[in-house]
């Protein structure tokens, strides 16, 4: 049927604010540093800060789908 469309942002926006909540505990779990950052738990952040901030941006990109 040519008037119907698959909800492929709505997939792909709900994907990515499923992944972030995990993440962004990885990053709350490298602040358990007492006073200055321990080693070891703040290099999580190096790969996890950067996925947030793809996946964010790629939610952002299909939302503009829905505004235009």
């Amino acid at each position: 049927m040519p008037h119907k469309q698959n909800p492929v942002a709505s997939a792909a926006i709900l994907a990515a604010t499923m992944r972030v909540p995990a993440l962004v505990s990885t990053v709350l779990g490298g602040l358990s540093g007492e006073y200055q950052r321990s080693l070891g738990a703040w290099q999580s952040e190096w790969e996890v800060i950067p996925e947030i901030t793809r996946l964010a941006a790629g939610a952002t990109h299909q939302l503009s789908f829905f505004i235009a």
